[in-house]
């Protein structure tokens, strides 16, 4: 093996490693968020039944749910202040976001640079910040209103690259409503030619030509 093949193998470890720990930790967050509105809801099933026994009872569960509820509330803030490291208020996090929409074509030096220059920040990785930026923009209320981040396949993750070819050959919604729901999801917007450019790519890939869309759609069902 030559000295350049295992300098890419030991980067694709690296890579592997990082998004199995970023799929983890995400995966985390997800599982806290819904036992916490899990426990919210049973809070809104208990009602009083009018014996006083059993209304004293359902107050200590009420009171008992609404501890934990605040505990997990609580855990699921400092998760997310921990695991997604939440360096930077979402205005600042905008500007780099748009500093990266703008220069999209700059590689990671490149941006770091000019990010320092305009605003004054020190972003060691630019990629892994984005990522969380996505993560956040789905899972913290926050962060929901923080600038768009356009599509960038170096940090779009694979499940996110299959769904939107699987999408554009079987979905039978718009690729306008098709994006709409991918930047919901993903945190991350790729317009409805950036879908269609990808698919078609990708389709030819393996073989098929068609005119449009709809031609697509019957080829790839008999693929």
């Amino acid at each position: 093996m030559s000295w350049k093949d295992k300098m890419k193998y030991v980067m694709d470890e690296m890579t592997e490693r990082y998004n199995y720990f970023r799929d983890a930790k995400l995966k985390l967050i997800g599982d806290f968020r819904e036992i916490f509105q899990y426990a919210t809801y049973s809070v809104n099933k208990l009602d009083y039944t009018g014996n006083s026994v059993t209304g004293t009872c359902t107050d200590g569960n009420k009171k008992y749910l609404l501890r934990n509820i605040y505990t997990i509330r609580s855990d699921l803030n400092n998760l997310e202040d921990a695991v997604l490291n939440k360096s930077f208020a979402p205005e600042k996090l905008s500007q780099i976001i748009n500093i990266k929409n703008k220069y999209f074509w700059k590689n990671n030096m490149q941006l770091q640079d000019i990010i320092k220059k305009e605003i004054d920040v020190n972003v060691p990785d630019i990629s892994s910040l984005i990522r969380d930026a996505m993560a956040l923009k789905v899972n913290s209320p926050k962060y929901f209103g923080i600038a768009r981040i356009n599509y960038d396949s170096g940090i779009a993750s694979q499940d996110m690259k299959e769904e939107f070819i699987h999408a554009y050959t079987s979905s039978e919604k718009t690729l306008k409503e098709v994006s709409q729901e991918f930047e919901k999801k993903y945190g991350m917007h790729i317009s409805s030619s950036t879908i269609s450019k990808n698919a078609r790519k990708y389709l030819r890939s393996k073989g098929l030509e068609f005119k449009n869309r709809k031609e697509a759609k019957r080829y790839y069902a008999g693929f």
